[in-house]
């Protein structure tokens, strides 16, 4: 607690005959509370001040760490990336064109996420990421008043690479990347994988995401 002060007043002159000369050295200010009375107003409002605001911090902190809640940067061989390509991605199912969807989405995402130029050739790219689609369904979870499935939970394997074309060093690599997450969809569509079906982009933008962040924070 800091105590204000006034300046000592000093006579330093001896003065004949009398005694030495003497100093005031007391506080202008006294914040100690007197024998049998209440602190002084000033320091109980400091404590009471102090006090709820390391409480409310200490709260904040714990909140928080207990919530999950953290800020990753990217990794050092990402963040160095300034121009990164992202071909379409190979498809080796059999539902037609998916690849263009998740291609879209992973070029947007990218372009959101980083500060590097994305682009869909690989030509003056600094880096590239490669993905191969090697399996994908889509099974009924909730069955709707109809025969037809409202809700299916979606699996995606594919393998994600990405390369530093300079170093030909690879940045990130994961050969058996699975992605998982339950769609509602209309009931009027009669297949999830049909072009009429929104839940199409949903699960495409979930996809980039989920791969962004992966590959940004370098797992």
């Amino acid at each position: 607690m800091i105590a204000l002060a006034r300046l000592a007043t000093c006579d330093l002159r001896p003065a004949t005959g009398s005694r030495p000369a003497t100093c005031d050295l007391r506080p202008a200010t006294d914040f100690r509370p007197a024998t049998g009375s209440r602190p002084a107003a000033g320091f109980r409002l400091w404590t009471l001040d102090f006090g709820l605001s390391t409480i409310l911090a200490i709260v904040f902190s714990i909140t928080l760490v207990s919530c999950g809640y953290h800020v990753n940067a990217p990794a050092p061989s990402i963040a160095k990336i300034h121009t990164l390509a992202v071909p379409t991605l190979k498809n080796s199912t059999a539902v037609f064109q998916v690849e263009q969807r998740l291609t879209r989405a992973l070029i947007e995402e990218f372009s959101r996420r980083s500060s590097s130029r994305v682009v869909s050739t690989e030509t003056g790219a600094d880096a590239v990421m490669r993905g191969e689609i090697t399996y994908i369904s889509a099974s009924p979870v909730i069955i709707g008043t109809t025969s037809f499935g409202t809700t299916f939970l979606v699996t995606l394997n594919a393998k994600v690479s990405l390369v530093d074309l300079n170093t030909k060093k690879m940045l990130f690599r994961n050969d058996n990347y699975v992605f998982r997450e339950e769609y509602v969809i209309n009931r009027d569509v009669k297949q999830f994988f049909s072009e009429l079906n929104p839940a199409l982009d949903r699960m495409a933008r979930d996809f980039a995401r989920s791969v962004a962040a992966s590959v940004m924070a370098g797992n």
